[in-house]
């Protein structure tokens, strides 16, 4: 088989999207030396991702496909596809990633990443973090100026295409069949990898973090961005 893995974001500041995405890039180099009889493609829309691959010496099936941007044009035809199913049927149109995917033969794609904004006709994979503008659409992070409808319409196509869906948890899970209808056997459960650098930092030659910067024993650390639904409110009232 030919399977392409689709990386989006790739960049650091994106939070617990870039470890997530990290760590099964680096998974995916230690392992497809055991396949040699298929071919791996990883899809990225950024040379660096590439410059990347290449540090980590990746075996001669693993190779690296550079994504072209979508234009504005691009961008609406996808759109109109999601909202308008009639639109999708009569208007035949592929975007870069079904191109791409036809030019080197692609038999499947990985959605790596949490979501992509092009759906494609070869068979994929889609990858759920979470469906939070589902649970909690009441925060504006989640719902404003036009967030919830792009989410929604994104999901419902997207998920409903994919040939298989992959959840963290078995709530996520629920929540996949619950929202939009998908049947239970497309829906599996792969919990999120532990990032490398967590079993790192337990060994024995770790830094004590709390010596090196003066840590007061008592102290509180909340990796989360700054949007209401963390709520970092009650921390501080706690």
């Amino acid at each position: 088989m030919r399977i392409g893995a689709y990386f989006g974001d790739t960049n650091p500041e994106v939070g617990g999207g870039f470890t997530f995405q990290d760590e099964i890039l680096k998974a995916l180099i230690r392992q497809v030396i055991n396949a040699p009889h298929h071919e791996f493609y990883v899809i990225g829309a950024s040379y660096s991702l590439g410059e990347n691959i290449s540090k980590l010496q990746p075996p001669t099936n693993l190779k690296f496909l550079l994504l072209s941007d979508s234009n504005v044009i691009e961008q609406s035809i996808e759109w109109l596809k999601k909202g308008f199913l009639t639109f999708a049927r009569v208007f035949k149109w592929q975007g870069p990633l079904e191109k791409l995917a036809r030019k080197n033969n692609l038999d499947l794609i990985w959605f790596v990443a949490g979501g992509c904004f092009e759906t494609t006709d070869t068979p994929y994979i889609a990858t759920v973090w979470d469906l939070q503008h589902r649970l909690q659409p009441w925060f504006p992070e989640l719902s404003a100026n036009g967030v919830w409808a792009g989410r929604e319409l994104q999901y419902q196509y997207f998920l409903s295409r994919a040939s298989y869906i992959i959840v963290g948890t078995e709530a996520g899970r629920n929540e996949v069949e619950l929202f939009y209808r998908i049947p239970r056997f497309r829906i599996h459960k792969l919990p999120h990898p532990t990032p490398s650098f967590a079993f790192e930092s337990a060994n024995k030659n770790a830094i004590d973090v709390s010596k090196k910067y003066n840590i007061p024993p008592k102290y509180i650390f909340y990796p989360a961005q700054f949007w209401p639904h963390k709520n970092h409110k009650y921390i501080i009232d706690a």
